[in-house]
């Protein structure tokens, strides 16, 4: 054939590289850590063992997945409402006819859209059975139902859809979805490799084709060629996927949620591992050499031998960092989090590490909330088409589809997301990445604490309690030292 399958969309090819970014972050260090150089950048003159050794050493901080699920947490915090007609309402506790509840599969539907920016929500049926001659056994819905047919939802993910069109009505002409396969594999097939091709799913407004790679000949004359396996009609309109977007970039493209602060994370990820090798380095120091002869070995923890030569100087020293490096990647890596709660998390902190006013917190906060219900806004309305698909699926009348209506939370309060905002700064105060006085400073600008609140008095009453802590330490184990001297 000569339609080209593998072609990809503009718009999908202008987010790609947000897209594998994002999705290379959230899924974690194994991810990042595979990409090697791509995300861990392997310096000019850095010889490959110290750079093997540096990637087996850097651990990546989970800030896209932190993001992500501080976002769900507030998004699907609070039960959202589903009005459907009975029939697809019986549908509810297993909605992808694999047991999974509508509630679950929609919150895996936003959250996959977050990190990647656009996720698709496949609305099918399963194929009717046939007999040996092809033609198929199911003739009416009576025979749909007694055979278990019904229409079901089917996560697709954003990278998978390629191509698409628009009509003039701005709905879709058509998708192409790619994927590689397995191939079928029979009862008395353990123990083999399995076979994988190459497969794009086609779905218009009234029909639906499966084509798959297809390879002829032997050794090096084989030639590839696209061969259609599967086809089928439907009645529905529609091309029946559905996008949930993260932020939506266009009708039909989207951006990921972490998408601004994505660079920031891999600099951390460089900056800590710089900072681990450093530390590495004070720790265990590169022993130099200056002399006539090199060394055969120079083993820093046994030792090592260097024969004198008259008239020739010998040297031994080590290379040692200074705490002024120490201090200026430590300084730089806090600098770079802020930066990243700041802009995903709303957090009332500047880059300069100076706190904000008030007004400018209390506009973080709106800001943030109207991000929320504008995305809550987005996959209700994602939703609420999936099921009126559905329902079309069902041959539903005008009037029970018109009566579908989904309702997604939207009350994002200043105290949920001073919530967040809490949780994020006190995670930096804990591990000595944040001062506590600072964190004072920022929750008394945010009207969080009190105005008058007196950050020495604070300070006091904590060293206060910790010495009592103490004390009543001491005078347990003395108390039990007593007992065992009297017994």
């Amino acid at each position: 054939m000569s339609k080209n399958l593998s072609r990809h969309h503009p718009d999908y090819d202008a987010t790609l590289a947000a897209r594998t970014i994002s999705r290379d972050l959230y899924e974690g260090d194994e991810d990042v850590k595979a990409k090697e150089t791509t995300y861990l950048i392997q310096g000019k003159n850095e010889e490959d063992a110290d750079y093997a050794l540096r990637l087996a050493r850097a651990a990546l901080d989970p800030f896209a997945e932190k993001i992500v699920d501080a976002r769900q947490a507030l998004l699907f915090l609070k039960t959202h409402t589903r009005e459907l007609p009975a029939t697809l309402e019986a549908y509810m506790d297993d909605i992808d006819l694999k047991g999974t509840p509508a509630s679950v599969f929609f919150a895996d539907a936003g959250r996959e859209a977050q990190v990647d920016g656009i996720h698709w929500v496949l609305v099918d049926m399963p194929r009717a059975p046939v007999d040996d001659d092809g033609n198929p056994t199911v003739r009416s819905a009576l025979d749909e139902k007694e055979a278990g047919l019904r229409p079901f939802f089917e996560h697709v993910p954003g990278g998978a859809v390629i191509d698409w069109a628009v009509g003039e009505d701005r709905k879709l002409l058509f998708t192409v979805t790619e994927t590689n396969s397995e191939e079928p594999r029979a009862e008395d097939d353990f123990g083999e490799e399995p076979v994988y091709r190459d497969q794009w799913t086609v779905w218009t407004r009234s029909a639906w084709y499966v084509y798959a790679t297809k390879t002829t000949g032997t050794g090096g004359n084989t030639k590839s060629t696209v061969e259609i396996i599967d086809e089928g009609v439907h009645s529905l309109g529609v091309v029946p996927m559905i996008p949930f977007f993260g932020v939506r970039r266009t009708d039909y493209s989207g951006w990921p949620v972490t998408r601004s602060v994505n660079p920031f994370i891999l600099q951390i990820y460089n900056k800590e591992s710089d900072l681990d090798r450093y530390e590495q380095i004070s720790a265990h120091p590169i022993p130099c050499v200056i002399a006539k002869e090199k060394p055969e070995e120079m083993l820093t923890g046994g030792g090592f031998f260097i024969p004198s030569v008259p008239e020739y100087q010998t040297e031994v020293f080590f290379l040692e960092t200074n705490g002024k490096g120490f201090e200026s990647l430590r300084l730089s890596i806090r600098s770079k989090q802020s930066r990243i709660f700041s802009i995903a998390l709303a957090q009332a902190m500047r880059d300069s590490a100076q706190t904000q006013s008030a007004d400018a917190q209390r506009e973080d906060r709106k800001i943030f909330a109207a991000s929320l219900k504008s995305v809550s806004v987005s996959l209700e309305a994602s939703e609420q088409r999936c099921w009126e698909i559905m329902g079309v699926w069902e041959q539903l009348g005008d009037s029970e589809i018109d009566n579908i209506e989904i309702s997604y939370s939207r009350d994002f309060d200043n105290q949920m997301i001073e919530s967040a905002m809490i949780q994020a700064l006190s995670a930096l105060v804990m591990t000595d990445q944040l001062p506590v006085r600072e964190l004072w400073d920022i929750l008394k600008t945010g009207e969080i604490l009190p105005s008058d609140f007196d950050n020495d008095e604070a300070e006091k009453a904590i060293e206060a309690a910790e010495a009592r802590k103490f004390a009543l330490v001491d005078e347990t184990l003395a108390a039990e030292g007593g007992d065992e001297d009297n017994e």
